[in-house]
């Protein structure tokens, strides 16, 4: 199973694990008072940097891919990964602070093209 490496620890940690501590997170920087706790801990930085690592690593295996290749596992793993991430972001949105944190880490128009994607398919935005 796909996983990510935790620096100061070098220990591997699931996908599921890491998407389940981020939607702990999410539950408090969706208020004001729960983003300015969590600001010195620069969890949209590091959001926006594993979002655009994955999509990286996305647009590397897409070109490469032949029919003798079998990455459709690694990269619908990855994509989900991706809109796990991006959908973490989306949420910075819900305080005029959150906004801005979006902006300064270059990620506000992409959250705006997910949330726009979200709401043309009929899924909650």
């Amino acid at each position: 199973p796909p996983s990510i490496t935790l620096r100061e620890s070098g220990a591997p940690v699931s996908l599921a694990i890491a998407g389940g501590f981020l939607f702990i997170c999410r539950q408090l920087y969706h208020t004001g008072e729960g983003l300015l706790g969590l600001r010195e801990y620069r969890l949209h930085e590091r959001v926006a940097q594993a979002w655009n690592k994955a999509r990286s690593y996305l647009d590397e295996l897409t070109p490469r891919a032949s029919p003798v290749e079998d990455i459709t596992g690694v990269s619908t793993g990855l994509s989900l990964w991706a809109d796990t991430l991006l959908d973490n972001l989306l949420n910075f949105a819900g305080t005029p602070r959150g906004v801005l944190l979006l902006h300064q880490t270059g990620t506000l128009e992409n959250c705006v093209s997910y949330m726009f994607q979200r709401y043309t398919q009929k899924r909650q935005a």
